[in-house]
């Protein structure tokens, strides 16, 4: 019979399993659509905006070199995407939604759950995102 200790570790990837980033960013997309010769399908749109910023993360980790902020490759990701929709926003706009990633709402179970774990385990949230931006979303989940 083989030994296996019981777990002290829990960890969760932050933008599949604890905060829902496309519900949380779906409105401020939706507001890039007024003045726009036609609205954007919000979507398509944050699935690219995501794809993007994960590939962004993977070709500067992979390339070893100089380090790029979470933040700064999400606003590349999002001038991508921009221009991937013909989409014309001015730098407010644009602050805000890379600002927003920082301000993601949780799903709904989710700290519950997490206030019910932390009873038995040692709780952990893993991400590509900065370690200001980790601690701006543990915040949101008390």
């Amino acid at each position: 019979m083989q030994f296996r200790p019981t777990p002290k570790y829990l960890t969760f990837d932050v933008f599949s399993a604890l905060f829902d980033w496309e519900g949380s960013l779906a409105p401020l997309v939706r507001g890039l659509s007024e003045g726009q010769p036609k609205p954007i399908d919000v979507a398509p749109f944050l699935q690219l905006w995501r794809k993007t910023q994960l590939e962004y993360t993977y070709v500067t980790t992979m390339l070893g070199k100089e380090h790029l902020s979470f933040e700064t490759l999400t606003r590349r990701a999002l001038e991508y995407t921009l221009k991937f929709y013909h989409v014309v926003s001015n730098e407010d706009r644009m602050r805000d939604l890379v600002d927003a990633w920082s301000k993601l709402s949780p799903f709904p179970d989710v700290r519950d759950g997490l206030h019910q774990l932390e009873e038995k385990y040692i709780l952990g949230m893993l991400s590509n995102g900065d370690q200001v931006m980790l601690g701006r979303l543990a915040d949101r989940l008390g």
